[in-house]
């Protein structure tokens, strides 16, 4: 007995529209392709073992051929999904079909980019970290995949604690990732000796899990993101654990100076699990200010005096000598108290602040040659703005994903630098812009001893001290004078404060290159 196989084929406008919404949505201003009667066009294939039996009626009533709801073709869509896997943007395959018209418009003549993106999504291309529609599954694959790898040291996943499952000294409901890479543990050894700052950002998941990141400068002068935990919490105990685990991959860190923000878990963790203890702990500026901000409302006065207490916050936190500062402080304190409406303020500031002065003022982290966490918030802010899409994230998969792709990316663009000897960033910008300074006055120059000079300031009546220093490998370099801001150091603000090469510097390697005068510098 012969097996036949038949198929109708109906067209795609006739029926009824039926909607799934629930009405909080409007339609989309097309409409629905159903024209809600039924279109008499069909073809109905008969597949026998032996022919084929085709029956066409190609007569279509009720509604006109109109493109807009014409379905794009399998091929087009294949084609499209070619173009999105090779990497090619959205805007430029709608650019490419739309050459392609030749009077004669066509659907793939008008595609869109809401189109490229259901077409992105049917083909699985559009969330590749996504492996299960549940998010803890998706998660859970993921860090399975990578532990199934043959080669170890390539699983960036160094703790995953999920909720529910024990781990001491972590709680039954927390939760924790910390990835570190083989490319991340490489510079986290390199550059750690020097600076690193951690800091912790929310809203990058729907869960409010947060993710704490530790980022370290290079030799180029940027922060470089060298670990991340995602944790349910921020505590001291978490921190622990998370400082404990990169101790087993990298061994102690043993950073000069250690910046972080105001909360005192990431420096209580630090000191319990890393040794010896850096030189420097800095607050960063930023959230200085930003917290002294927030508690001017602790003063009952106007906004004037507000204004008056904000202003000696800030000469107090750029102020570089230790005297000046003292006495401006002690005066600052007496003012407080002797106004009533600001001794809630007063409360708030000695409570929080004058006991820690060394962390935040100026004056006590002058040789620390760092002033913000800047690098940090820079980094956030692409996270979130960049790989994000400036879009809320929803899931941790996602959080995962992009999270590996800043790293891949960031390796990459150091091996760019390194490969081209750098590149003009806003430090290379402030260096040249104090080499031409340097150029357009004429200073006195008095060499002390062989790594010591004197600089006569042409506008105050004092002497600024400039010291040679120890070669770095720093790549951030005066391309005339062939020196970085490591080389020498200088008594000025601008040295102490913002960390600038300063004018004084080029004037002294200048004045030893045109005396051939031996100043070693790492790049020469």
């Amino acid at each position: 007995m012969d097996k036949t196989v038949t198929t109708k084929y109906y067209c795609h406008r006739s029926g009824v529209f039926k909607s799934k919404s629930k009405g909080e949505r409007s339609l989309k201003i097309t409409g629905s392709c159903k024209i809600d009667q039924y279109c008499p066009s069909f073809i109905r294939t008969v597949v026998g073992m032996i022919n084929i039996e085709v029956t066409y009626c190609k007569t279509h009533l009720v509604h006109q051929n109109e493109i807009r709801f014409l379905p794009i073709s399998t091929v087009v869509q294949e084609t499209i999904a070619g173009k999105i896997e090779s990497g090619i943007p959205p805007n430029v395959i709608i650019d490419q079909f739309r050459n392609e018209t030749n009077y004669n418009i066509e659907k793939k003549n008008i595609i869109t980019r809401k189109d490229i993106y259901n077409i992105s999504a049917k083909f699985g291309l559009l969330h590749k970290y996504k492996l299960h529609d549940v998010d803890a599954i998706s998660v859970d694959l993921q860090v399975k995949r990578f532990a199934q790898n043959s080669n170890k040291s390539l699983n960036p996943i160094i703790l995953y604690k999920t909720q529910g499952t024990e781990y001491f000294p972590l709680e039954k409901d927390d939760f924790m990732i910390i990835i570190l890479t083989e490319t991340q543990k490489a510079v986290l050894e390199k550059f750690s000796s020097e600076k690193l700052c951690i800091d912790a950002t929310h809203g990058t998941n729907q869960y409010n899990f947060n993710l704490t990141t530790i980022v370290v400068i290079d030799e180029f002068g940027e922060g470089y993101p060298v670990a991340f935990c995602i944790s349910s919490k921020i505590d001291e105990v978490h921190m622990t654990v998370f400082f404990s685990k990169i101790k087993e991959v990298t061994g102690s860190l043993t950073p000069n100076v250690f910046m972080s923000d105001d909360a005192p878990a990431f420096w209580n963790a630090w000191i319990k699990i890393m040794s010896p203890i850096p030189k420097f702990h800095l607050l960063c500026k930023w959230h200085i200010d930003n917290n002294w901000l927030k508690n001017l409302k602790k003063i009952d006065g106007s906004l004037t005096t507000k204004a008056y207490v904000y202003k000696t916050l800030r000469v107090l936190l750029e102020e570089s000598d230790i005297t000046e500062f003292e006495n401006l402080l002690s005066s600052f304190l007496c003012k407080l108290e002797e106004e009533p409406a600001m001794h809630n303020f007063k409360a708030y500031f000695v409570s929080t602040y004058v006991h820690r002065k060394k962390l935040w003022a100026a004056c006590y982290r002058r040789q620390a040659m760092i002033n913000t966490n800047m690098v940090l918030e820079a980094f956030h802010k692409t996270l979130k703005h960049v790989y994000l899409k400036g879009k809320k994230n929803q899931r941790l998969d996602a959080l995962l994903w992009h999270l590996l792709k800043v790293v891949r990316d960031k390796n990459f663009e150091r091996l760019v630098k390194l490969c081209n000897g750098g590149k003009v960033t806003h430090f290379v910008n402030v260096i040249n812009s104090r080499h031409r300074s340097a150029l357009q006055t004429n200073y006195k120059v008095i060499k002390i001893s062989d790594d010591t000079w004197s600089v006569a300031s042409n506008s105050l009546e004092l002497d600024y001290l400039i010291k040679q220093n120890e070669p770095s490998s720093c790549k951030v370099i005066c391309i005339v004078c062939k020196c970085c801001v490591h080389l020498f150091s200088c008594t000025c603000y601008d040295y102490c404060i913002k960390n600038n090469m300063c004018k004084h510097i080029h004037v002294v390697r200048m004045n030893s290159m045109v005396n051939n005068e031996d100043v070693s510098m790492n790049s020469m």
